[in-house]
């Protein structure tokens, strides 16, 4: 008596045959030379049974393929490829994205300095900082370094959404916007 894997090896190496067998496409569409031809033919292959097949449905698909290939992608029927392309799809990009490797030309812009009005120590050893302009941060981190009244600080965003405020000798404490 064989082994139970032994058989289930066999069983499976004889389908995969079996399915690669079958899923081979005949002979007919691989053995013909014109591209846009040998695509209808695949094309014609691949339609669901229980649509009939469309006998002129080749000469049709063989003529746009002729048009676009002669024309680039002008214009078929008085819309472009890419016109058809964005409105098949909804909520899709209105500008182009950039590009990887390339370098935008910005201006460098003067970062938003504060400067600190008050600093607040709250019940259970929680600091606020106030900023002469009215903003209001929360401290979160644990250090033992504040900032002091007086001190021009810069905001900067960290990972994951967190603000840190640096001030002007590079000390930076993590905070919380309050408002």
């Amino acid at each position: 008596m064989e082994r139970i894997g032994t058989k289930i090896i066999n069983s499976v190496i004889l389908w995969g045959f079996v399915a690669v067998s079958w899923a081979g496409p005949g002979g007919e569409c691989r053995d013909i030379p014109e591209p846009t031809e040998r695509l209808a033919c695949y094309d014609s292959r691949d339609k669901p049974t229980t649509q009939p097949l469309e006998e002129d449905a080749s000469p049709k698909v063989m003529d746009q393929a002729r048009n676009s290939s002669e024309h680039g992608s002008t214009k078929s029927n008085g819309e472009s490829l890419g016109q058809r392309a964005s409105s098949a799809v909804q909520n899709a990009l209105k500008v182009a994205l950039p590009r990887r490797n390339t370098v935008e030309a910005k201006a460098p812009t003067k970062p938003v300095e504060y400067t600190i009005s008050k600093v607040l120590r709250r019940y259970g050893g929680k600091v606020e900082y106030h900023t002469a302009d009215g903003r209001e941060f929360r401290k979160l981190g644990t250090s033992a370094s504040d900032f002091a009244v007086g001190d021009t600080v810069v905001a900067k965003l960290g990972v994951f959404s967190a603000v840190f405020l640096i001030n002007q000798r590079g000390k930076r404490i993590k905070v919380k916007p309050l408002n």
